[in-house]
């Protein structure tokens, strides 16, 4: 599972290290003989970098779903912004800057492990974020019912 919390430097390249313990995980769980990632625009204004084999997967449903005009659209949104990328031999990845202005990164960022998937956020965007989001947890009866 990708896990953890964090706070990170990308250089004026758009070249980010991914931490070792996160790198090991994906070697380990997700594509021992493959290093490809798919960083894309994903919710909240932040990056989605998936493993290239959860991509798959979600490739797969995303071909299930229905040709109408509102799914259409939801694919190209989902798709478009879909950049293929390698880990280098430092274990970086190139961030395009479209998708860096897309998430208001520059320099400064916090990676967050989503279990399958990571995210990648802006600092500001982020703190924000987690300021406005703990006291919906403790009213949510789906989340109350899970035994953590």
């Amino acid at each position: 599972m990708l896990l953890g919390q964090y706070r990170l430097s990308m250089d004026d390249k758009g070249r980010l290290s991914i931490p070792s313990a996160l790198r090991h995980t994906l070697h380990e769980h997700y594509a021992p003989h493959d290093s490809h990632l798919v960083v894309m625009k994903f919710f909240e204004n932040c990056l989605a970098i998936y493993p290239q084999p959860v991509w798959l997967e979600i490739q797969s449903q995303l071909l299930e779903l229905p040709n109408d005009p509102s799914y259409r659209a939801f694919v190209r949104h989902f798709c478009g912004s879909a950049n293929l990328c390698s880990l280098d031999r430092q274990g970086r990845i190139l961030v395009s800057a479209t998708l860096r202005q897309y998430a208001g990164i520059d320099s400064e960022v916090v990676l967050i492990g989503m279990m399958k998937k990571m995210e990648l956020w802006s600092p500001a965007r982020w703190d924000a974020y987690e300021a406005n989001t703990d006291t919906q947890f403790d009213t949510n009866v789906q989340l109350m019912g899970l035994r953590l």
